[in-house]
């Protein structure tokens, strides 16, 4: 499977996302239901970044 670099700035979202939906749904301003969804989104967003850095890393070091 060929996969393409995403941009820094999804990158970003994903990851800053991800820290704001853990933060909030721990601090009781977001419900459970909606924390953790939004915690699978960014988290699904975040594998998706990481695999397109290492497939990028792998490509410049052959």
């Amino acid at each position: 499977m060929k996969l393409y670099p995403l941009s820094d700035s999804f990158v970003a979202i994903s990851f800053l996302g991800f820290v704001w939906a853990v933060l909030f749904t721990n601090a009781g301003k977001l419900s459970p239901t909606w924390g953790t969804t939004m915690i699978i989104f960014f988290a699904i967003l975040v594998i998706a970044s990481l695999a397109t850095i290492r497939a990028a890393a792998e490509r410049s070091a052959n």
